[in-house]
């Protein structure tokens, strides 16, 4: 993102660094006025390719909805990528702009490119297994449902969940 008012509020409003903007590959489309998220799965021989773009309205001035993807295909993955459940620990976020910054800040998070209302891929499922998952969804009626989904999907798949929910003053 070359436009410096744009990476100074990007950082002021959501947390994020250059750096960190820079690692995910992300985009600014003036025109929409959107931030554009790839989103990356491995494919058989588990090299990352981009399946998709999602345009986050980051900033909230549009009209349209908070996230949009490019085209018509919703991938049914997770962001940033498959690999991220390599690890013992996994933090499940509620969408792409909270991911981002949890990463930045050593967490291991992971969110549903369908959003926090969906259930865990299946496909991905077994890479749960023995896992401690950490849900970060919103204090919300779609974060309360979705939080539901996913314990009840994964309980006993993986070794532990645990609940995490932050209230504004």
């Amino acid at each position: 993102i070359e436009d410096r008012i744009i990476m100074e509020n990007l950082e002021e409003i959501r947390g994020w660094t250059k750096d960190t903007i820079e690692y995910f590959h992300l985009g600014w489309n003036k025109t929409e006025k959107r931030i554009w998220i790839p989103v990356f799965s491995n494919n058989e021989d588990g090299v990352e390719l981009i399946t998709t773009l999602k345009k986050y309205d980051v900033f909230k001035i549009t009209t349209g909805p908070k996230y949009l993807f490019l085209s018509d295909s919703i991938t049914d993955t997770i962001f940033p990528s498959t690999n991220s459940l390599f690890e013992d620990e996994v933090w499940l976020m509620a969408g792409e702009g909270d991911t981002i910054l949890a990463r930045q800040l050593g967490l291991n998070s992971i969110c549903l490119t369908t959003g926090e209302g969906s259930l865990f891929p299946k496909r991905l499922i077994p890479d749960m297994t023995r896992k401690s998952l950490y849900i970060c969804y919103d204090c919300d009626t779609a974060g309360e449902e979705g939080r539901g989904k996913i314990i009840d999907q994964l309980e006993g798949i993986c070794k532990e969940i645990y609940v995490a929910t932050f209230t504004k003053k």
